[in-house]
């Protein structure tokens, strides 16, 4: 996940909390469907970039010596470090840790780090067995590829520890769905609790 995106979605909700706490509801009828579509690019646009296929893809191309711009074109900036074989097969590896699955899960550290040493050891060996197959010019350049691979797949998994991830998601839901409305009833009903016991006085 960028920090770009994650700051926009933020800078995005607070303005229209702002809006309805300074102008009321009726201010900000007109704007709701715009702000509403606003928010829910910005939720899309989060949603892709968390994505754990677009871990593994990005993970793939730096094995094969190539990066992704900011609007989706891939370009060749180095030598791959492994031949399609071997990058079919890391991707395998790759996505029976990394996907949808268990980064949405509840793990704590310990398992956590149980999975990982699970995927270093059948990474390793398959490395070692299949180095030559796998088009890699020497042995040393396998740890370069155990780094790319196990750093990536760590950080990605690490979302699922305490449902981190989940409760991230069920932020950007909820905001979605409550929007500002919430802040300017609980103000409105904050007025009128003011004002009966005003009353009983």
């Amino acid at each position: 996940m960028t920090e770009n995106f994650v700051d926009e979605y933020a800078m995005q909700t607070a303005s229209q909390k702002e809006i309805i706490r300074t102008q009321g509801d009726e201010a900000i009828k007109p704007h709701l469907p715009t702000i509403h579509q606003q928010m829910q690019e910005t939720q899309a646009v989060i949603l892709d970039q968390i994505n754990p296929k677009r871990v593994v893809a990005e993970i793939l191309l730096e094995l094969d010596g190539k990066e992704m711009d900011q609007y989706g074109n891939i370009k060749k900036i180095g030598k791959s470090y492994v031949n399609e074989e071997g990058l079919r097969n890391i991707k395998i590896r790759m996505r029976s840790v990394i996907n949808q699955g268990s980064v949405m899960s509840f793990l704590n550290d310990k398992e956590v780090k149980a999975i990982m040493l699970r995927l270093a050891n059948d990474l390793a060996t398959d490395l070692a067995l299949n180095w030559r197959e796998y088009g890699i010019e020497n042995r040393t350049i396998c740890d370069t590829i155990m780094n790319i691979v196990l750093i990536g797949s760590y950080l990605a998994l690490k979302r699922s520890e305490e449902q981190n991830e989940k409760r991230f998601l069920k932020g950007i839901t909820l905001e979605s769905i409550g929007g500002g409305s919430q802040t300017a009833r609980k103000r409105k009903e904050g007025g009128w609790e003011e004002f009966k016991n005003k009353i009983k006085l």
